[in-house]
């Protein structure tokens, strides 16, 4: 009985033992995938502790949610925030000592003022002897052989010595604890002031205010102003964070490196323990958790994930790729930053989320798509063509990330089927983010057809390096340096005057072209079809055929010039290729001779010509002036034209419905080809008005000459208007000669020319004149006066003889 006693109290102390070691162990329930951080074989090269230092409130302080001694409040002016310590202590009466206790400070003061101020220096130095301590008491001390007396303070259990001091830095204050602790004090002030401002006394506290107010000392410490970064996204970068996003917050996020952690999954862990914590399955745990996470972003760039954690989360982990990011004490909506790498194929990588109360831990995966970042395509086209062999392929390469790269080399492999050809260029040339540039890449290869690959190394921010092929093979082909090939056709290939003469183009290009723009021109020839034609694209080996038309005009060496200007494609500028084709006019030999007798009629009235044609046998075509109606003749009439076989003589009988002067005939064909000489017959026909024009202007013609020889006679052998005279003339002349042409209006312009010259000089003329005939004037009064004079003296002498 007694042994069973003992056994039972032997397997109750067991269990007892047991169940403190299984209360005393933590116990999580979990669900879905998590990740715990610290422990296990996984690694991440980049982790981030994010921790919520304070929410802020618009204005005045908030305070630090995890206080220390140094600082338990932060304020925020909008710009910068400060942290800072603020405390206040009773004020002890120790002796005839009024001192408060605010570590690292030591305050004295006396009504309502602050009297002294003095900094904890640390532990006592030198020679201390303590000579009497009575607890509750009076302590005399001796430091450095000088005595100081002190008085017991129950609130701090010990002696508070003080020793007069007049300079800053001097020994003010010792406090001697009960258990032989022994600190010192520094003097820094004396204010005498209600409150104490003093300025950087520590490495912490660049200013810190002191008052004295209802038996307590209240200071406030401040540290040195912050101007932060600014965010409505969590940013993984150390140092703190002014998060302006659903709620302002003050964050410390800190760096680390080399974090391991470790994924535990349904599947492989029902039940298991992991430094000192067990695992358990739970299938219907759920945890309200509200998360944004994009389905595709690009590589290089920064991504947003929302989180809205439940209010009773303790930590949230984020794990994506290499980077991993834990926010401790979050339970507010926050947005966060991740970095997508860098990938030169598409990939996908998975988003692993964990949300931990204190007794569960909940877990999920989220799949994203990274998509390169880098981009590489020819602004050629993949057909690039090598005008004599050298030309430049234009690269375009892109970088969609946020953060810039570099192009480090470019490779292009060539082969013809035969050697390859290796070509490579290095390069330092910047890619901005989410920017592109264009590389101009410049080959010289020998003529032939190669099939090509292109690809260039990237190094990213990191220096990490990247290849990037051209997703595309290239053909590469090396043909002349003009790849036009022209031939052409005249028909008739010797041509006579008068000819029409046709010339075909037919052409062809080595490569595709772009725009195709050709003319022609000819010395020799007057073009009857348009002498330049503009064309579109024109394929690799495509045939172009185009025709022109000239009339030859000219007997004798003549030629046809064609320029064509064509841009080949994957470049930038027009080139030009000429060619010249020499052509010999022939005489044609025939002649048309026209005369009639009356040189002069009017209008509606009939006139009779004579015409006589000289040429080899055959169809001479004549035409006349619309305004000219054929009354009678020989041969066809089709409108104004007279179609009559040569050779012939007739006479031809026309009638005019318009003035004006006339050519008949104004054009003789030979069998519709060739161009006659004509010795033509000139008419002038008058209407009643222009013959009434006509009268009146040689009436004007005849007064002008007469006035012209009028100052002919009177300016004769005065130089200076020889020049004036000698020009009048030619007007008049140059006007008949336009009065029996018929050119009427232009023989009125003649003679207005000519009369303002003549009324110039009639003008100085009479001025000359003027000034003769008031001589005379004055010269013929004179004399006349001096006469009557005379006459009237002797009539006087007279009548006295008489007398």
């Amino acid at each position: 009985m007694v042994k069973k006693l003992w056994f039972l109290l032997f397997l109750s102390m067991i269990i007892l033992t047991h169940l403190r070691i299984w209360a005393q162990q933590e116990v999580l329930r979990y669900g879905g995938v998590v990740a715990v951080v610290g422990e296990g074989p996984e690694l991440v090269s980049r982790a981030y502790r994010v921790r919520p230092l304070a929410i802020l409130h618009s204005s005045g302080t908030s305070p630090l949610i995890a206080q220390n001694d140094t600082f338990n409040k932060v304020s925020f002016n909008g710009t910068h925030v400060r942290l800072l310590l603020e405390r206040n202590s009773s004020i002890i009466t120790v002796g005839d000592l009024n001192v408060s206790l605010l570590p690292p400070l030591l305050v004295s003061s006396s009504g309502g003022t602050v009297e002294e101020v003095s900094l904890l220096e640390g532990a006592c130095m030198g020679d201390l002897e303590i000579t009497e301590a009575k607890k509750e008491g009076i302590a005399r001390i001796r430091l450095n052989n000088e005595s100081l007396q002190g008085y017991w303070s129950a609130s701090i259990g010990g002696w508070i010595f003080r020793r007069d001091w007049n300079l800053e830095g001097e020994l003010s204050y010792i406090t001697l604890f009960d258990n032989g602790t022994c600190l010192a004090f520094r003097g820094i002030s004396k204010p005498h002031e209600d409150l104490a401002v003093l300025g950087n006394v520590t490495g912490s506290y660049d200013r810190i205010e002191i008052s004295a107010e209802d038996g307590s000392v209240i200071v406030r410490a401040y540290g040195p102003p912050i101007k932060l970064a600014r965010s409505s996204s969590i940013e993984l970068r150390s140092g703190l964070l002014l998060y302006e996003g659903e709620v302002k917050a003050l964050l410390e996020i800190e760096e680390l490196s080399g974090v391991p952690y470790r994924i535990i999954e349904p599947s492989s862990c029902s039940t298991c323990e992991f430094s000192g914590i067990k695992y358990y399955f739970d299938p219907g745990l759920r945890l309200d958790v509200e998360a944004e996470v994009p389905s595709v972003v690009l590589g290089g760039t920064t991504f947003q994930v929302m989180l809205a954690p439940p209010d009773r989360s303790r930590e949230v982990t984020l794990i994506f790729g290499t980077t991993s990011v834990m926010l401790e004490g979050m339970n507010v909506p926050v947005r966060i930053e991740m970095n997508a790498p860098t990938v030169e194929v598409e990939r996908t990588i998975k988003l692993l989320i964990s949300v931990r109360t204190e007794y569960e831990l909940f877990g999920w995966e989220r799949d994203v798509k990274i998509l390169p970042a880098y981009g590489v395509s020819l602004v050629n086209t993949t057909r690039v063509y090598l005008l004599g062999g050298r030309g430049t392929l234009h690269v375009r390469v892109s970088n969609s990330g946020d953060l810039p790269a570099r192009v480090s080399s470019l490779i292009v492999q060539l082969s013809d089927g035969g050697s390859p050809i290796r070509l490579s260029f290095p390069m330092y040339e910047q890619i901005p983010p989410r920017s592109s540039i264009v590389l101009p890449v410049p080959l010289s290869i020998p003529m032939g057809g190669y099939a090509g690959k292109l690809s260039l190394n990237i190094t990213d921010y990191s220096n990490k390096n990247y290849t990037i092929n051209l997703p595309d093979s290239i053909m590469v082909y090396s043909v002349p340096e003009t790849p036009i090939n022209i031939m052409t056709f005249i028909s008739p290939e010797d041509p006579n005057l008068g000819d029409e003469v046709r010339l075909s183009i037919s052409f062809s290009s080595m490569v595709p072209l772009k725009g195709v723009l050709i003319n022609v021109s000819s010395s020799g020839m007057d073009p009857i079809s348009d002498t330049s034609k503009l064309l579109a694209d024109i394929g690799e080996w495509e045939t172009v055929k185009l025709d022109f038309s000239f009339r030859a005009k000219t007997v004798g060496p003549s030629s046809i010039m064609i320029s064509l200007h064509y841009l080949p494609e994957g470049y930038g500028s027009y080139r030009t290729v000429f060619k010249e084709l020499p052509i010999f006019i022939g005489e044609v030999s025939g002649r048309v001779y026209a005369e009639t007798r009356r040189a002069r009629v009017m209008v509606n009235e009939s006139v009779e010509v004579s015409i006589r044609v000289e040429t080899p046998k055959g169809e001479v075509t004549l035409e006349f002036p619309r305004e000219a109606s054929v009354v009678e003749s020989q041969g066809m009439l089709v409108g104004n034209r007279l179609k009559v076989t040569a050779p012939s003589q007739f006479k031809v009988v026309l009638r005019f419905n318009a003035s004006g002067n006339f050519t008949i005939p104004s054009l003789a064909l030979f069998n519709d080809s060739r161009i006659l000489r004509v010795d033509a017959a000139h008419i002038y026909v008058v209407s009643e008005a222009t013959r009434e024009k006509e009268r009146e202007i040689r009436s004007k013609l005849a007064d002008l000459s007469r006035r012209y020889r009028t100052l002919l006679e009177t300016l004769r052998g005065s130089p200076q208007y020889e020049e004036a005279l000698s020009t009048v003339e030619e007007f008049l002349k140059e006007g008949e000669a336009l009065i029996n042409e018929g050119r009427i209006s232009a023989a009125e312009e003649s003679l207005k020319r000519a009369e303002d010259i003549i009324l110039s000089l009639e003008e100085r003329t009479y001025t000359q004149m003027g000034a003769i005939l008031n001589f005379l004037i004055y010269f013929i009064i004179g004399a006349g006066l001096s006469l009557l004079l005379l006459i009237l003296r002797r009539a006087k002498r007279g009548s006295r003889i008489w007398k």
